[in-house]
């Protein structure tokens, strides 16, 4: 199969209106498809594309989402933006929208070490344990982004919000960065936490071999499930929150948080007063 992944691919094309349900496509094209846009663990929905062509979403193991449009025989896959040049519609974006909304379940599973068979990984807790509100942060000590994230959890539980918020060390930008970090997962849950605040605050900080040797380990099965997950960059927020569950990549800010919260707290009111 030629496969044209990584380019923008203008398509200019009359476009029939697509949908997300699944359509019939050939067992044969099916396969071919799969053969390469499965591969990684996506999950596969056919719809009909623009012109004859075949549309596919496919949906990642960390909910992550793309649309691609195949020919007819499965032969080429093309990844990019189609427009209508009727009325310049994005054709791309509007079957993106159409989608089934992405299914988080697999990563819950992942960082709560619940996976049938899978890792399970070694956290760093604050917060309510017993809360129905859950967090599940990727961070790496020597990031910046990571600390003012946990500077936004941090403030949060001072206002009293019911959450709990576990950390996941991984040391991806650099030997430092993963000594700290399994320095961090050898350590007691709140001297670990001192380690991380502590470079933050850019204060030195002298490598104990022990203690990366003893958490070495742990780390490896931190950085297993990190990229099993098929993330790459730090912090990545997991949220099992009110029933509603998402992955956000990237520094949070503290009142998205918030807001998220809120949301929840009301639902729990509604839910006791039924």
């Amino acid at each position: 199969m030629n496969m044209k992944s990584g380019l923008t691919v203008l398509l200019l094309l009359i476009a029939s209106v697509a949908g997300a349900d699944d359509f019939a496509v050939p067992q044969e094209v099916r396969d071919k498809l799969e053969a390469v846009l499965a591969k990684s663990g996506g999950e596969l929905n056919y719809f009909d594309g623009p012109g004859d062509m075949v549309g596919v979403g496919v949906s990642f193991i960390n909910g992550k989402q793309m649309v691609v449009y195949a020919t007819p025989d499965g032969s080429t896959v093309f990844s990019g933006v189609a427009v209508d040049v009727a009325t310049g519609r994005n054709i791309s974006n509007a079957d993106m929208q159409n989608l089934p909304p992405p299914n988080y379940d697999s990563v819950i599973d992942a960082v709560s070490g619940m996976s049938a068979g899978g890792l399970r990984p070694t956290v760093l807790t604050e917060g309510n344990p017993d809360s129905d509100n859950r967090y599940y942060v990727f961070v790496d000590p020597r990031c910046p982004y990571c600390h003012q994230t946990y500077n936004a959890f941090l403030g949060l539980l001072a206002l009293g919000n019911d959450f709990v918020v576990h950390y996941i060390p991984v040391g991806i930008l650099g030997p430092e960065s993963e000594n700290i970090a399994k320095e961090m997962l050898a350590l007691p849950n709140d001297e670990a936490l001192d380690v991380f605040r502590s470079v933050s605050r850019k204060e030195a900080h002298l490598a104990n071999s022990s203690l990366i040797t003893s958490g070495s380990r742990d780390h490896d099965t931190n950085l297993a499930i990190f990229r099993q997950l098929q993330f790459d960059a730090v912090p990545v927020v997991v949220s099992d929150v009110g029933g509603q569950r998402t992955v956000r990549r990237g520094m949070i800010q503290a009142d998205v948080l918030l807001q998220e919260l809120q949301v929840a707290a009301v639902k729990k009111v509604a839910m006791v007063d039924r």
